[in-house]
């Protein structure tokens, strides 16, 4: 699906013209088909309408988006791969810090390899700028675990991180939100409205792909959504090793009690002592 989405996009800058998402042009011998609404495309962000008359799919939302997820058990469902998370936890192994110096970043992301980007490479100098940008909202630190950081992810790697896009109803990403009440149909395009739509937005070729051609011009949300408070002044590498430190101690006097508790009850079994 990504190297069929990858196909119609333009620039690698994970945006499918939402005229070329519908296209029937190669229904022949295309693997899928696209057939979800503009609404249900626009409410699990999927939907890039910043280019006006010309709306484009978001290639790493709409690849995550819940009508892609197949039903597994009851509790489960199947969903394509987050290539996004990977990506994150190589950052978060070589940080090891909630917040970082922009520099650090730039140097850990340009040798991030993917499916679509090889590495080493040199990120765009308008994405540099921008985390520079974040950091300096923030004493001279990055949030790793906030919206604007996540939302640089996105346009460094467009075809692999989402955009994040902010929700009231976190259900929207669920399949069984969509599902419910055997309302699913409701989202999906039929075949005549499918024509109707791509009758409003058809243009010629290159008009579709509108917009900066390098997605680190893209224009960008100043949002910032941070899960918890960090610090101005985290320590990183000293308190992560004096936190570790208190973690392990407190877990060692728990561990001790309870062993003593147990060999109390141990021997008390032993005398053959009963509780009634």
């Amino acid at each position: 699906m990504k190297e069929d989405l990858m196909a119609r996009a333009q620039h690698g800058n994970g945006l499918v013209p939402l005229a070329k998402f519908w296209s029937h042009e190669d229904r022949k011998s295309a693997m899928f088909s696209y057939v979800e609404t503009k609404e249900h495309l626009r409410a699990i962000g999927a939907l890039d309408e910043t280019s006006g008359r010309h709306p484009q799919v978001r290639v790493a939302n709409y690849m995550l988006g819940p009508l892609n997820c197949g039903w597994f058990s009851s509790t489960m469902s199947r969903c394509c791969l987050n290539e996004c998370e990977v990506l994150m936890r190589e950052v978060e192994d070589h940080v090891r810090a909630p917040m970082v110096e922009p520099d650090v970043l730039i140097s850990v992301a340009s040798n991030l390899s993917t499916s679509s980007a090889d590495a080493p490479r040199h990120l765009p100098s308008a994405l540099l700028k921008r985390l520079h940008a974040i950091a300096a909202k923030r004493g001279g630190q990055v949030p790793l675990h906030g919206r604007l950081f996540a939302e640089w992810l996105h346009l460094a790697f467009p075809n692999e991180c989402p955009f994040p896009h902010v929700v009231t109803d976190g259900a929207v990403h669920t399949s069984s939100h969509w599902y419910s009440n055997g309302n699913g149909e409701e989202h999906i395009l039929t075949a005549e409205a499918q024509a109707d739509e791509i009758r409003l937005i058809s243009a010629q070729g290159d008009e579709l792909h509108v917009g900066p051609d390098h997605w680190g011009s893209r224009p960008w949300v100043e949002d910032e959504v941070l899960h918890m408070p960090v610090s101005h002044g985290w320590g990183g590498s000293w308190l992560a090793g004096s936190a570790r430190v208190s973690l392990f101690f407190g877990m060692g006097v728990f561990l001790l009690r309870l062993a003593r508790a147990s060999a109390r009850e141990d021997a008390g079994c032993s005398r053959g002592e009963k509780f009634s």
